[in-house]
């Protein structure tokens, strides 16, 4: 699990995704970076910022470039709690 805010920067990541995905820190993690193909991220972005939710079978690039697949499934998540932004 994982959290990114409008600008498609991850914000927190829960411990599973720390241990799949081999990242300790949030230094400047953009979702891109995850990407293993440039135009499925365009792809997920797209719906992301339309607001919709979306799901999808991806290849993802872990932090030593290792290319898992996995069934990604993303909505955007609207409240006060988040100040009024979509994440």
């Amino acid at each position: 699990l994982f959290l990114v805010n409008s600008d498609l920067e991850i914000t927190e990541f829960n411990t599973s995704f720390e241990k799949l995905m081999k990242y300790s820190k949030l230094t400047n993690l953009r979702l891109e970076k995850l990407f293993l193909k440039v135009r499925e991220y365009k792809q997920l972005k797209d719906e992301l910022l339309r607001g919709n939710s979306y799901a999808f079978k991806v290849k993802l690039k872990d932090a030593h470039g290792k290319i898992l697949i996995a069934n990604l499934t993303c909505w955007p998540v609207y409240g006060s709690a988040l100040e009024g932004e979509i994440h």
